[in-house]
């Protein structure tokens, strides 16, 4: 069996790479090799890659990641991103290595086999000069820290954050709304599950939750294929919210976003972690189709994208797919630690007739960027229609029809 690894060469301005030192209890002792490891079942490569270099090097800047090299040799299947930064950083090496280094990429071929002596160092080389204060702190400048960060990646929410103006890792002052390239979202902020407080009853299922919904099967399908001009109108906000109500009583599940907009995933129900998405009938024949959406952009990426070359939109609409995705997987790994269960990632979608009170209901394993409705996918995943009633907590999913 092939395992898949990922890592990345860290490659500043001035043409210098990162090299750590095996420890004695590895595997291949005492070489050097570029941060990475093995990839998790189902991780894409470049979160995996992202993830080890976080593990094995603490915080540490990286923007865009490239493709360089790929590598198959002893039931490994590598692949070796490079991450282009402006200086040299100082890691926190620890556990499986032992040491590190910045070296001239020039001295090096594309497995690390040749490193001329005059290049390498006993002890880490000096790179004080990637961080310029008294307490060791990078610049604002080299950390590309902005005060105008989006509605889902900013300060506040970041595990370096320290209330009201600090960071540990950059020069402050620094804004609650700001972003910078060592941004690492802390999921303690947002919401846990906590088992304790959604007590169950004897056949096991939750006494509370229920959603302000009422379901009974039906075999009248809400969506047939066709857009339907109806009476009542939801917005996307009250669509989706009645959408979760309905995907609660559905699958028995308790919602994990109670305090946080943004949380990348919705609901936990015994070994799932589920994300929701809710369409209409009224969706027009472009709209038929669920997407992962991460949070409209901030002040700063608004104006750019307004002059923006379509190449550089489209850079960065992939740029976003990839840290959607890499935010639910982050928050796959942390609840699975939190609940000492290893969860699974579903997503549960539902389209909605507001008008006959119907919804077609779906299942999916994994989380997934857009899923057309139309697809053969779709088709495989639908798993029954409800008529719902809506309770007196309804709120906002109630609607308003039409005169």
């Amino acid at each position: 069996m092939t395992i898949r690894a990922a890592g990345i060469m860290f490659l500043t301005d001035e043409g210098q790479v990162l090299l750590l030192k095996r420890g004695a209890g590895g595997d291949h002792p005492g070489e050097w090799c570029f941060p990475g490891g093995r990839a998790e079942e189902g991780e894409d490569l470049e979160d995996a890659a992202v993830r080890e270099a976080r593990e094995e090097l603490g915080p540490q800047p990286y923007g865009r990641l490239v493709q360089w090299t790929r590598q198959i040799k002893d039931g490994i299947d590598f692949t070796t991103f490079v991450a282009r930064i402006k200086q040299p950083f100082v890691p926190k090496v620890e556990g499986e290595h032992v040491g590190w280094m910045w070296v001239n990429a020039q001295a090096l071929n594309s497995d690390l086999s040749v490193i001329p002596e005059n290049e390498k160092y006993t002890t880490p080389a000096p790179v004080t000069e990637s961080r310029d204060d008294a307490d060791g702190k990078f610049s604002q400048d080299l950390a590309d820290y902005t005060d105008d960060g989006g509605m889902a990646d900013y300060c506040a929410v970041c595990v370096h954050f320290e209330a009201p103006q600090g960071c540990t890792l950059v020069n402050g002052p620094i804004s609650p709304e700001g972003w910078c390239r060592f941004f690492d979202r802390d999921l303690r902020i947002d919401a846990v599950f906590r088992e304790s407080e959604h007590p169950r009853d004897e056949d096991g299922k939750f006494t509370e939750g229920g959603g302000g919904v009422k379901l009974s099967r039906t075999k009248d399908r809400a969506f047939t294929g066709k857009q339907v001009a109806t009476k009542t109108t939801l917005s996307k906000q009250q669509a989706g919210a009645l959408g979760e109500r309905i995907i609660r009583q559905h699958i028995n599940a308790q919602p994990l976003n109670m305090k946080a907009a943004n949380f990348p995933v919705d609901m936990i129900s015994g070994n799932n972690l589920i994300e929701v998405k809710t369409g209409l009938v009224s969706n027009g024949p472009s709209a038929q189709k669920w997407r992962a959406t991460i949070g409209q952009p901030g002040k700063a990426e608004t104006e750019w994208l307004k002059t923006a070359s379509p190449d550089a939109k489209a850079a960065w609409n992939a740029e976003k797919m990839k840290a959607i995705m890499q935010r639910k997987q982050n928050a796959l790994r942390t609840l699975s630690k939190e609940t000492g269960r290893k969860l699974k990632p579903m997503t549960v979608t539902t389209i909605i007739n507001p008008d006959t009170k119907t919804a077609d209901v779906f299942q999916f394993e994994g989380f997934h960027l857009h899923i057309r409705w139309g697809s053969d996918e779709t088709k495989k995943a639908y798993v029954g229609s409800y008529r719902y009633e809506e309770g007196d907590d309804a709120g906002a999913g109630a609607g308003k029809r039409a005169a």
